[in-house]
């Protein structure tokens, strides 16, 4: 269970980029990106490509993903301000696997106490 947790990057953040938006798909090999806009409002791109002067891709609206269908969007990359990838918080994912680890170790431990005693109590 704890390698499950750390190769999978459980904990995940979104990590700006100081490169132009082309070079930062083409870079990062990211599926999905977010866009901060000039107008300081943010939204998820799936499967970003530049063509021309926008940054265009899939967004899925709110609602119920079963029932709404992803959009195709496009952004003039002039109104683009930040676009970030996200990346594995390394340092949560080393805490939370400590912990996983001391739990599963404090659990064996009393467990193996039970065994052992018999339930009744070690003298």
């Amino acid at each position: 269970m704890l390698a499950a947790v750390l190769l999978n990057g459980c904990v995940m953040n979104w990590q700006a980029q100081s490169a132009p938006p082309a070079q930062v798909i083409q870079s990062s090999g990211e599926s999905e990106i977010r866009v901060t806009l000039n107008a300081g409002n943010s939204v998820v791109i799936r499967d970003p490509w530049v063509e021309t002067d926008s940054l265009i891709g899939w967004q899925q609206p709110p609602g119920d993903p079963g029932e709404v269908a992803v959009v195709r969007r496009a952004y003039a990359l002039f109104d683009v301000r930040i676009v970030s990838v996200k990346k594995s918080n390394t340092g949560a994912n080393i805490a939370i696997g400590a912990a996983i680890g001391a739990a599963t170790f404090v659990a064996s431990v009393a467990g193996a106490l039970l065994i052992v005693c018999g339930g009744g109590g070690c003298e």
